[in-house]
């Protein structure tokens, strides 16, 4: 885990992936920014890329704003459940 470095999602710069993933889960831009302004941040890629942590959600979003993806709850599998656990205690 690494201090929240503070990105902010591009919505001019979404990739194909996160675009078809914010579609595909139902999640709208303002839950996205909300990940991403409280959730806990875990570098990914040497810090090309953050994944933002929270109990409702989290999403992948590259140093220069791109959003990557996005993973509602309702989406999470037991390994994500364990980290949000690890991250926040009980779910």
């Amino acid at each position: 885990m690494v201090k929240n470095p503070g990105v902010k999602v591009d919505w001019s710069n979404v990739s194909d992936h996160g675009m078809q993933r914010l579609e595909q889960r139902g999640v709208s831009e303002a839950e996205v920014n909300s990940w991403v302004k409280n959730g806990k941040a875990l570098e990914q890629n040497g810090g090309s890329k953050w994944l933002y942590v929270t109990k409702q959600g989290a999403a992948v979003v590259a140093k220069d704003g791109t959003l990557v993806t996005v993973i509602p709850a309702a989406n999470y599998d037991a390994n994500m459940w364990s980290t949000v656990t690890r991250l926040f205690g009980s779910k």
